[in-house]
């Protein structure tokens, strides 16, 4: 059966809240916590059931959410577009500005200003690993926005928006490339993604260029998510294989001394197959009913993202606190109570800002009400 009209978008606005769910579960796993200097480190061995739950989740399937999110934003980006002019390309920009630049730029500003005030209030919340905000330098400020932490602005799951920032600003080599050679520029920048081929700089991922200009030739170029069906039954087969293989080897201490290029060809290949196998699940259910998103969390996507990593941490250090975990259950109760929290609390602020503060909430969520 062949998908109707606009259901690519369809598929897009029902899977935005699912995938910001697993961004947060990729940031809730844990096995080292620092407080007030401290490191309080968790023996995986003692907890086996934690251990592979977590990877499962956090490492494994909540990382075809990125991916997905470059996805989305390539193929919106050129969604519709007749011609990709000069005119065309400073409107774009114009408006990922206000939909990117300035919510970059906020909540980065937002971290420094919690860091700020728990380490002057609250320091035995703080790690204590991190530079005082007070004795910043204008490099430290650079860095804080760009590259502060293993290659990441200090809000860390911004990376996102700062890659995606630099495809969108390097978007017409991407379209002409896509226009001059089809699918096989495509091809070659998955090829650099599948080996994790990186140049090394902060802002220039190879997973935001490949999957930028995967979604990207699906607007480009006439084709449709017709194309996946083809290989479903073996992008089902092949996830329940690979997942199945990385879990056995998270197991195997020797698993470590394999070449990286095998490992990471391996990993990616999983989340390759993952990304089809959901996209084809999705568009099952789409041609058997229709599906309305829950607006209450739909419209709350972008605030949660922005906003989730630390509060999670510091739900994730207050449970620990309360808890201080022994057990399998007390463990995997912290890993899911701690992301939950985090969701509905910010479900619940975002609401309230629309209300009372509708024009600052826009401004800060780019404009998603």
């Amino acid at each position: 059966m062949l998908l109707r009209e606009g259901q690519e978008l369809e598929l897009i606005k029902i899977l935005r809240f699912p995938l910001i769910v697993m961004v947060v579960m990729i940031h809730a796993e844990f096995s080292t916590i620092s407080m007030g200097g401290e490191n309080f480190q968790f023996n995986l061995e003692t907890f086996p059931i934690y251990s592979n739950l977590s990877f499962l989740i956090s490492q494994l399937i909540s990382h075809i959410a990125v991916p997905i999110f470059y996805i989305f934003s390539g193929y919106l980006f050129f969604y519709n577009l007749q011609a990709f002019t000069t005119k065309e390309y400073i409107r774009k920009i114009r408006s990922r500005a206000q939909t990117l630049l300035i919510p970059y730029v906020f909540w980065n500003l937002a971290v420094i200003l919690l860091f700020f005030m728990l380490q002057t209030f609250i320091p035995s919340m703080a790690s204590g690993e991190n530079k005082l905000i007070v004795d910043y330098t204008i490099t430290d400020w650079i860095k804080a926005f760009w590259s502060y932490k293993l290659g990441m602005p200090i809000c860390y799951q911004l990376w996102f928006i700062r890659d995606l920032m630099v495809v969108i600003l390097l978007s017409p080599i991407i379209y002409y490339a896509i226009k001059k050679t089809n699918i096989y520029c495509v091809l070659a920048l998955g090829i650099l993604w599948a080996f994790n081929i990186n140049i090394g700089v902060p802002g220039f991922k190879t997973v935001a260029f490949f999957f930028f200009a995967l979604g990207a030739i699906f607007s480009i170029k006439p084709y449709s998510l017709n194309v996946i069906k083809k290989i479903k039954n073996l992008s089902y087969l092949l996830s329940i294989l690979l997942l199945t293989f990385e879990l056995i080897m998270h197991n195997i201490d020797d698993a470590r001394n394999l070449p990286n290029g095998i490992v990471d060809v391996i990993y990616n290949t999983c989340i390759f197959s993952m990304i089809i196998s959901l996209f084809n699940i999705t568009l099952s259910i789409l041609q058997k009913r229709q599906i309305e998103p829950n607006r209450l969390l739909y419209n709350s996507n972008f605030f949660i993202y922005a906003y989730h990593a630390m509060p999670l941490t510091l739900f994730t250090k207050v449970l620990i606190k309360c808890i201080e975990p022994t057990t399998e259950i007390q463990t995997i109760f912290i890993y899911v109570a701690a992301p939950m929290l985090t969701i509905a609390v910010g479900v619940l602020i975002f609401n309230i800002l629309k209300k009372i503060l509708p024009q600052f909430t826009s401004l800060i969520t780019g404009g998603r009400l």
